[in-house]
């Protein structure tokens, strides 16, 4: 199942088991995960990044390969604090059901 967040699968003979890295803290993490505007933001410029770098490379122009550096490495800080908040987020939601089950 792909709810948009990354995880983990390993086999053991005919068992599969599946690390989910939300709902091991946040059992209920509803399945659908969104993005905030910085990570979406900061993804884009990464993608962007990696195409101009790619497009430098194959003209063989070294200043478009560094401005697709710049850019990638621009959407990584951006995407890691849109984590960040995403994260403190997640902790206040938990915080607050905790408060509500009590």
């Amino acid at each position: 199942m792909w709810d948009g967040v990354p995880m983990r699968r390993r086999t053991l003979s005919s068992m599969t088991l599946v690390w989910h890295p939300l709902r091991s803290f946040l059992p209920f993490t509803s399945s659908k995960v969104t993005m905030n505007k910085e990570q979406i933001k900061g993804t884009v410029k990464d993608l962007t990044g990696q195409a101009q770098e790619a497009a430098g490379k194959a003209i063989d122009n070294k200043e478009m390969q560094i401005k697709g550096l710049q850019k990638q490495a621009a959407g990584h800080a951006e995407k890691a604090l849109g984590d960040v908040k995403q994260g403190i987020k997640d902790v206040s939601d938990a915080v607050k059901h905790a408060v509500k089950t009590r």
